[in-house]
């Protein structure tokens, strides 16, 4: 072989070398990342991963692919020099005799008549060199050894616990799904899950269970002082679907529980809010008196004041409660009146046109479907009739014919007189006599 045929075929062996090695490491890759995965599956199977760890598993596995991809790669792509590639045939090859490295380096400068000389000569053993001879054997059976022990490692649980097995290699590559690992026990429902309660009544929780026969079930629950007490609730007697139910005499704060049976993983939490019982926060009636008495509006907490109310006023009631309400009612007679909401769901308004009686009865409804009310008493105010006084003359007067009566009096009302009129009456009998105005005036006060 002579001429650039030499370099050309050094050339050509670097690259089945390079692609050879690469395929050991491809190899060694997949064994590793085969014996990774059956070790994280295992993992998984015994310890139940959580999300973070199932992400930190998977990018242990996604580290080792990366790694192994950018080791191939970079051994495909590797140039090495013609120097190189001789002293490798040649520690392949002996019977080479350094011909291969001294034509390499004569035919980089064969100004030398010698050099030369050599370089035109060649190198016929090239032809008879065998590249199947330069293969790493030791290396090449040890990767594939590796290789299969890691897949039947893999692939052998699945005779015997194929659904499980499956389950955790699946959690494991993909971290990010909602599959739950298999269980001989589950838990199918708990109730009332996230809930809120009346501070200081008591409340029930239950679950129910399915699974192996004599698992247990437990009842954990946390305050929110971090005190955290375990209830057990009993057995499983059989597989079929059972409830156990736990009920807390009293919640007087917030708390946490969780139900737990069996080898049933990552039971979760569940969290139980206080809120104080429904009362009134406020109630305020503002009672608007008819124009003509001429009297100011006046304001009446109805939580603790008896509410005066003049005969046909108006009154404007604004009510408040210490948690959201779902409706408000007033009652003055025999039917409620629906109060409208303002602003936001605990502060309720709302007008009464019609004379109450001696009380009203406000009522209101929560969100959670709790019921308060409260009872206003009221003090009617009715419009007094006016009153007229006569102040002279004073007792029964004898007038001489010809001279005219001077009658003084004096008209009161609580309100005010409109106009006052003064009448003659002539006759024997009141029912009988003949009634003449005799004059009047325009009402100017009382």
């Amino acid at each position: 072989m002579r001429g650039d045929s030499v370099l050309r075929s050094i050339r050509h062996i670097g690259v089945l070398l390079n692609r050879r090695e690469a395929a050991l490491w491809l190899v060694a890759g997949v064994a590793a990342a085969a014996a990774l995965l059956t070790s994280l599956g295992f993992l998984d199977i015994f310890c139940r991963l959580a999300r973070t760890g199932r992400v930190i598993a998977w990018l242990a596995l996604l580290s080792l692919a990366c790694l192994a991809a950018v080791r191939v790669a970079r051994l495909l792509t590797r140039r090495r020099t013609d120097e190189a590639l001789a002293t490798v045939v040649e520690h392949s090859f002996p019977e080479l005799d350094n011909r291969l490295i001294n034509y390499v380096q004569f035919s980089a400068n064969p100004a030398d008549p010698f050099r030369k000389a050599y370089v035109e000569e060649g190198v016929p053993q090239l032809q008879r060199v065998d590249t199947a001879r330069m293969v790493d054997r030791r290396a090449w059976e040890r990767a594939l050894a590796a290789l299969g022990i890691a897949l039947l490692l893999l692939l052998v649980p699945l005779g015997f616990m194929a659904r499980r097995w499956s389950t955790a290699l699946w959690r494991v590559v993909n971290p990010f799904s909602n599959c739950r690992p298999i269980s001989l026990t589950s838990i199918l429902a708990v109730e009332p899950g996230d809930t809120s309660v009346r501070r200081g009544d008591p409340l029930t929780v239950k679950c129910a269970v399915r699974g192996r026969k004599g698992h247990r079930v437990w009842l954990d629950t946390e305050t929110s002082d971090g005190t955290r007490t375990t209830y057990v609730l009993g057995r499983l007697g059989s597989g079929e679907r059972l409830e156990f139910p736990h009920r807390i005499a009293a919640v007087n704060g917030d708390l946490k529980y969780r139900f737990r049976a069996g080898d049933e993983p990552f039971p979760a939490w569940h969290a139980v809010t206080t809120r104080p019982p429904l009362a009134f926060r406020a109630l305020t009636l503002t009672v608007e008196p008819p124009a003509y008495t001429r009297l100011r509006p006046r304001t009446f907490d109805g939580l603790t004041d008896t509410v005066e109310v003049p005969l046909g006023s108006r009154i404007k009631v604004t009510l408040q409660c210490n948690t959201p309400v779902r409706s408000a009612t007033m009652t003055a007679g025999d039917a409620p009146l629906p109060l409208a909401a303002s602003g936001a769901a605990a502060s309720w308004k709302g007008t009464l046109a019609t004379n109450p009686g001696p009380t009203i009865v406000f009522a209101a409804v929560n969100t959670h479907g709790e019921r308060t009310e409260t009872t206003v008493h009221t003090a009617p105010l009715p419009d007094k009739p006016p009153t007229v006084r006569i102040t002279s003359p004073k007792g029964r007067t004898l007038l001489t014919p010809g001279l005219s009566p001077v009658v003084g009096f004096t008209a009161l009302d609580d309100y005010g007189v409109a106009t006052v009129r003064v009448e003659r009456i002539t006759g024997a009998e009141l029912k009988d006599a003949a009634v003449q105005r005799v004059t009047g005036w325009p009402g100017a006060g009382q």
